[in-house]
């Protein structure tokens, strides 16, 4: 109900549904105008009730203080965590797309339309033969993406808890939880008194962290290393959290190792409010910034040992995760950077290029800008920052090759992709359409630039304006060369 009546309840209205005894979740959905009966089996008559009546006056108090509240973002985000708790019983740890919480499919369902995983990339969805795609369109595909990678996240969590339910009833899991908390604390005991403890002759074994996988394999970790992935962890979920986590989320963090590992960029991994922490970290270096995440996430996942620690799938499940996740680390440590720092810079603006009769049409470049200038051999294949290394890399190319080109138009129009190119790298890409058109218009000018230098009459296709400057001795050369 939560979920539902954000979408038109402001914060006070919200604040009372969270707090309502469940006598009074029928009466407060007859009120706000949403079926009773999908929220409560208690009938809506019982408004006299001692026990709702406080509750149904604070209801009409938050009705009248919320009056033409529009919800945030955040009260819709907050909205959709409980309907996803609801559905699935655990609260997400990876940020969740803002639409529809749809429940969980049946694990046969899943395991059917999921019966081969494919490696993700970052052209997943967009077909062939299709572009240019509307906005519209592109939202469509990222939604689809979205919905996968969640029933994706869904079968390995659903498999997971058959794995504990094949490999032990609920009273030796609880038994093992209990022998796992007791571990800790004899690590912790132990960690407390070295200090003070004298140094002895005889070599000293650190106590273990003993902890069971799904499949009710008795495993041990070092507690420095369990300390140190929940370290990393707490960056990563924005969460505050210890060794003793795991055990008691591990289907969520379980469920945010798969989403990362289908994940295009750092910020859709983690949520913008966490990608944001590491670029404050980083001093707003936003290659540090994915550096440091990618190397986060490989200390909680990248290994099966590991991520059969956090998340307590069976080792080979915690494989997949581990693998998936490696690939998504190598993804984003791309060194962007070095391929703009040796971008040329354009001269001084004395006239205007008119570039759009020299840019080819989408479809006729090719089905996908991603696909174009990937590099199908590396790690980093499909991800966003390889393809745009090598498309800036390829534009440096012609470009130097335009600016020295005796036509002083060539030199005009290399100016003029230099300062359009330098344009699309400031780009939003917050969203899988707005990471396309970025993509595409630098694949754009790079396609342009190279068929200007393998063929100069393509500069019949460039329009160049006279500017007013008072340099006008460069502008009549320019005149007299076209």
């Amino acid at each position: 109900m939560a979920s539902a009546a954000a979408q038109f309840a402001g914060p006070g209205v919200l604040s009372v549904i969270a707090a309502a005894p469940a006598s009074a979740l029928a009466p407060i959905a007859t009120d706000l105008g949403l079926d009773p009966a999908a929220v409560s089996s208690v009938s809506p008559s019982t408004h006299v009730t001692h026990d709702i009546s406080g509750t149904l006056r604070g209801l009409a108090a938050a009705k009248a203080s919320d009056a033409g509240h529009v919800p945030s973002e955040h009260t819709l985000q907050r909205a959709a965590i409980l309907n996803y708790k609801h559905f699935r019983g655990y609260e997400p740890l990876h940020p969740l797309f803002v639409g529809v919480i749809a429940p969980p499919r049946e694990l046969d369902d899943l395991r059917t339309s999921y019966a081969k995983l494919h490696e993700h990339t970052a052209s997943d969805g967009l077909g062939a033969g299709n572009a240019p795609l509307t906005v519209s369109e592109l939202g469509t595909i990222e939604a689809d993406r979205a919905r996968r990678r969640q029933e994706i996240a869904d079968l390995f969590v659903a498999e997971t808890r058959q794995d504990r339910a094949d490999a032990a009833d609920s009273e030796q899991w609880s038994e093992w939880l209990a022998a796992e908390q007791n571990s800790i604390t004899t690590a912790e005991t132990v960690s407390n008194a070295a200090p003070t403890r004298k140094k002895s002759t005889g070599r000293q074994t650190a106590p273990q962290i003993s902890f069971h996988t799904a499949d009710g394999f008795e495993e041990n970790i070092d507690p420095a290393t369990a300390t140190h992935i929940a370290a990393a962890y707490t960056r990563l979920s924005g969460n505050n959290v210890d060794i003793r986590f795991f055990a008691t989320h591990s289907d969520a963090v379980l469920a945010h190792g798969v989403h990362i590992g289908r994940c295009d960029t750092p910020a859709e991994a983690i949520g913008e409010v966490n990608w944001k922490a590491y670029l404050t970290r980083a001093d707003g270096d936003e290659r540090k910034a994915r550096e440091a995440v990618a190397t986060d996430i490989e200390t909680v996942f990248s290994s099966s040992d590991v991520a059969a620690f956090a998340t307590r799938a069976s080792h080979r499940r915690a494989l997949k995760v581990s693998e998936a996740v490696e690939t998504a680390a190598r993804r984003w440590e791309e060194d962007t950077d070095a391929a703009w720092k040796v971008f040329p810079s354009s001269g001084p603006v004395r006239h205007q290029v008119i570039l759009d009769r020299l840019l080819r049409p989408r479809h006729l470049i090719g089905d996908d800008p991603f696909d174009l200038y990937d590099g199908v051999a590396t790690y980093s294949s499909g991800g966003v920052y390889l393809p745009e290394s090598n498309v800036v890399e390829a534009m440096v190319t012609h470009v130097k090759m335009l600016h020295q080109h005796h036509d002083l138009r060539m030199q005009a129009v290399a100016d003029a992709i230099i300062d359009r190119a330098r344009a699309a790298r400031d780009l939003p890409t917050g969203s899988f359409a707005e990471r396309i058109e970025r993509q595409w218009q630098l694949v754009e000018l790079a396609d342009a630039a190279e068929l200007l230098t393998e063929d100069p009459d393509y500069i019949e296709d460039v329009t160049l304006l006279t500017a007013n400057d008072p340099n006008q001795m460069e502008l009549f050369a320019l005149d007299a060369a076209a």
